[in-house]
């Protein structure tokens, strides 16, 4: 990916999300197979630290670098929701959630960022509406990618980098 972006003469990196999301199994902790954990930690957190890790040097090399990682409250500790049959989603997006902060802690120019999408109409979000019983996402993809968007915009390294919010702008516990 490094060299398809040197060839094509781009030096420098001002925004990079990490976009990745998958949820292969919603079902109980004891009926949840290692195939699915090892998935969606392949998808959730290997891809943003292989992102981030390949593309590094583009961002050092942008005067005001923002790392972002789209997370999701299932994978906050802080707002466990009891009853959501999720164990390969949540904790892989809590491992990427302590990876972004981590990040935060390494590189001081750069502002990294977690932020919760919201609950979307998506082929996943409706996997997991499905697995609990509920009629639908309660939001559109271009509203949250609105407010996704307001807070790349919005973020500053001495007030949001290293912090995880909605895409409202709301802290979400870690």
């Amino acid at each position: 990916m490094a060299e398809s972006l040197k060839a094509e003469d781009i030096e420098k990196i001002d925004v990079l999300i990490a976009n990745a999301g998958s949820g292969t199994c919603f079902r109980s902790t004891v009926d949840t197979p290692l195939s699915s954990i090892a998935i969606d930690f392949y998808a959730n957190i290997f891809g943003p630290i292989a992102l981030y890790q390949t593309l590094l040097p583009f961002l050092k090399a942008s005067t005001n670098a923002k790392f972002v990682i789209i997370g999701s409250i299932l994978g906050s500790i802080g707002a466990m929701m009891p009853g959501a049959p999720t164990l390969s989603y949540r904790t892989s997006k809590a491992a990427v959630h302590y990876a972004a902060k981590r990040i935060h802690d390494e590189e001081e120019k750069m502002i990294v960022l977690t932020i919760h999408p919201g609950w979307v109409q998506t082929k996943n979000g409706q996997t997991f509406v499905d697995s609990i019983g509920v009629p639908a996402p309660p939001m559109m993809v271009g509203q949250s990618a609105e407010g996704v968007l307001a807070q790349i915009d919005a973020a500053t390294q001495e007030t949001t980098s290293g912090t995880f919010v909605g895409f409202d702008g709301a802290e979400v516990p870690w």
